[in-house]
């Protein structure tokens, strides 16, 4: 088998939520970096023991033990709290299978359907706005379609830095982004604290 007819393989096998537990900008690079010996095969976290075996008998590779990397929290989708969310689009810059809408200074939403629960959204938000739910198993449809709206946005970045993007986006002053901020911080505190009142 031809080191590309391998990698895509591999890829094949992988879970395609593109959440760069393994160190690589994706399912497909960490899939190629196998198939050149530049990686192990135990770099995915979400893939578990089952995929450790699949790959080991795929490659002919020595099945390690364990998985290496970060905990993975299991099947999961995140939903915006739209009482906090301040419209910063920094989450919809890192979301690798464009599950995320919205526009800059308007409240953005999640797509459960498409959300692939990768977490590249929890970091970039500056006020927690994004929380974690828990999720079934996904279906090999699912899993393909993921792959097919990681591979379409790859497509379209890459047009991207030839054209520029079709919407330029209008940047905030820093004095209202630090305001905005500010006011979805207040409002998340005192939703909290009314929570904690009514279950107290």
């Amino acid at each position: 088998m031809s080191t590309e007819a391998l990698a895509v393989a591999i890829d094949a096998l992988l879970p395609q939520l593109q959440c760069r537990a393994c160190g690589h900008a994706g399912c497909l690079p960490y899939a190629e970096a196998i198939s050149r010996g530049e990686a192990g095969i135990d770099r995915c976290p979400p893939g578990g023991d089952a995929l450790l075996d699949a790959l080991a008998a795929l490659t002919g590779l020595p099945r390690p033990p364990v998985v290496t990397g970060p905990a993975w929290a299991g099947p999961r989708r995140f939903r915006i709290d739209p009482t906090a969310c301040i419209g910063c689009t920094k989450c919809l810059a890192v979301c690798p299978v464009d599950a995320i809408v919205g526009a800059a200074r308007q409240m953005h939403d999640i797509l459960a359907a498409e959300c692939n629960g990768c977490g590249l959204c929890l970091p970039p938000c500056p006020v927690d706005c994004i929380h974690p739910e828990p999720a079934a198993e996904p279906e090999s449809a699912l899993v393909l379609r993921w792959r097919l709206r990681h591979a379409a946005q790859h497509a379209r970045r890459a047009r991207e830095e030839t054209t520029g993007p079709l919407l330029e986006e209008v940047p905030a002053d820093a004095a209202e982004r630090r305001e905005r901020v500010q006011a979805a911080i207040t409002r998340a505190r005192a939703a909290r604290r009314a929570g904690d009142s009514t279950t107290g």
